[in-house]
């Protein structure tokens, strides 16, 4: 892959990984609002626990993107960008366009999926 094409991927991501970052912090802020605020009766402290799952489970989400965009980045380090990491074949450039922080080629990807690789 020409190294144009590699660093405007470097940005691409580094932008990603910024605003996960950003997606973060200000989930573990709005976590903290939540906290319960001396006595509640049991219907606030319901809420309460549902918005901290929700706010959990965004927060897991976005934990596992940013371990793929950092895989990415690692894998631009070591010229191994746009190479599926299962076959070692090379990926569609609209794929990596569309998901760059994609780790397998559409074939791979389908195997993945349906539980085959």
């Amino acid at each position: 892959m020409e190294q144009k094409k590699q660093k405007a991927f470097r940005e691409k991501l580094l932008k990603k990984k910024g605003e996960i970052l950003e997606s973060v912090a200000k989930t573990k802020r709005h976590g903290l609002e939540v906290e319960p605020n001396g006595a509640q009766d049991i219907a606030d402290m319901a809420s309460s626990a549902s918005t901290k799952e929700f706010l959990w489970s965004l927060s897991t989400a976005e934990r596992g993107m940013l371990l793929l965009v950092d895989e990415a980045l690692e894998r631009l380090d070591k010229k191994r960008f746009g190479t599926c990491v299962s076959c070692e074949d090379e990926m569609n450039l609209k794929r990596l366009e569309a998901v760059p922080w994609a780790r397998h080629c559409l074939k791979c990807q389908e195997m993945q999926e349906q539980g085959l690789l």
